[in-house]
């Protein structure tokens, strides 16, 4: 299978909200939890069901929770689906089927934004912006810089370029747009499914995209494009590679938090644990993530992926960091700290830790 296969195939499961993702997947039902508890050793493990965007690197710790068994420790049996995008993610958590969801920050905010009641639990990549904009090797000549150029005349060049995006909501679209933006270039955005940006690229309809891996470094890899700016190396200009920015985002909503916190304190327990193990083994945890997004990929392409994956596995969230991502994402003065991390959150998160 190519490598623009294996990405459409992971694109395709998101249409299914209902199929579990591979070997992440338990074989409980997706219903809620039964009671307030975390399960025990000697009862049954309390079944969630956790949505996530698609098959990618992006959400490692979720599968890493599965791999290194931390759910399984805390008392959880947790089944992963696949929703497609963030906001259909979203839509599935607050529609209530599932308890948990990993999704951008932007998707989150926008819908507290609009009165439902979301809460942050932990940042699924931090230390940084995430995304990465891989320009097509036409549009990357069309700009004549050379690959010395820095990253705000990059940025400055991708003004009037036209650049797909997930979905107009999407983190990655808010945090090119004013990296853009803050060195006075405008970019003509234009909303396209991660699985379909390479095949876009490769027939000239775009210039480039912003996304994360496998889509971006798969393109740079095909030798499709160029890596023009790569969050994970600290390149958005602007003030937008920060500590305490992370997207995705895990999330609940505030009723389940406050109906079952032994469970939410569980989910949030197996998470941290999860980014315990992988840093101190680190080859383990590469394994673990390639066995459940792309298993067939190349070494070389997946090693591409991990790299840029390994320096942002920082989990932990607390208050401090919810003004960063509400200003990253462009909600100030839309959504407040306390609504997203409240403090009965907040306590639920301490007792993880």
């Amino acid at each position: 299978m190519s490598v623009t296969q294996r990405r459409a195939v992971a694109g395709g499961l998101g249409v299914l909200l209902a199929l579990a993702v591979g070997a992440c997947g338990s074989s409980g039902n997706s219903g809620s939890s039964s009671g307030g508890g975390s399960g025990t050793a000697s009862s049954s493990p309390t079944k969630v069901t956790l949505i996530v965007p698609s098959l990618s690197s992006n959400q490692s710790f979720a599968f890493l929770a599965q791999g290194f068994g931390t759910f399984k420790k805390n008392g959880l049996d947790v089944k992963t689906v696949v929703a497609g995008t963030g906001a259909l993610a979203v839509a599935a958590a607050i529609s209530g089927s599932g308890q948990f969801v990993m999704s951008g920050g932007s998707d989150m905010l926008s819908a507290v934004s609009k009165g439902q009641k979301l809460v942050f639990l932990a940042r699924g990549l931090g230390g940084g912006l995430a995304s990465q904009l891989v320009l097509t090797n036409a549009a990357a000549k069309k700009t004549g810089l050379p690959a010395s150029a820095t990253p705000a005349q990059k940025a400055k060049a991708l003004d009037g370029l036209t650049i797909a995006s997930p979905s107009a909501a999407s983190s990655q679209t808010t945090q090119a747009e004013r990296a853009a933006a803050s060195v006075g270039a405008k970019i003509n955005f234009t909303y396209v499914a991660p699985a379909a940006m390479d095949a876009a690229m490769k027939a000239g309809h775009i210039d480039g995209i912003v996304q994360a891996p496998p889509f971006t470094t798969g393109a740079v890899y095909d030798k499709t494009g160029v890596m023009w700016l790569d969050g994970s190396a600290g390149t958005f200009p602007g003030g937008f590679d920060v500590p305490t920015y992370g997207d995705p985002m895990l999330e609940t909503t505030a009723s389940y938090a406050q109906a079952h916190p032994a469970v939410v304190t569980a989910f949030v327990k197996s998470i941290l644990e999860a980014a315990a193990m992988a840093k101190a083994d680190p080859a383990k945890a590469s394994s673990v993530v390639k066995a459940a997004t792309f298993p067939d990929m190349a070494t070389a392409e997946w090693n591409e992926i991990w790299t840029s994956v390994v320096p942002l596995l920082q989990p932990s969230l607390n208050t401090a960091d919810m003004k960063t991502i509400i200003e990253l994402d462009g909600f100030t003065g839309k959504v407040t700290p306390d609504q997203v991390l409240p403090a009965s959150v907040q306590k639920l998160i301490n007792a993880a830790s």
